[in-house]
């Protein structure tokens, strides 16, 4: 979902997947990997944004980007 409220761009994204555990990382299934979210994070606190992650395992996840409009 994309929405702009109060001069803030704001990305949303739902499933109802497997989710994840915030402590948990697989390096046998994912190699090298475990950085993406983490520089998702530090690229949106440069532009003044911000990051949320929602995860009940096997249930629902939710992550909403958010970033002030003007700034790209």
């Amino acid at each position: 979902t994309l929405s702009c409220e109060n001069n803030v761009f704001n990305l949303k994204v739902e499933d109802q997947g497997r989710g994840f555990a915030e402590e948990y990382t697989n390096e046998e299934q994912s190699p090298g990997k475990g950085l993406g979210l983490f520089c998702i994070q530090e690229r949106l606190q440069d532009l003044g944004g911000t990051i949320h992650i929602h995860s009940v395992p096997n249930t629902l996840t939710r992550v909403t980007l958010s970033t002030p409009l003007g700034v790209c």
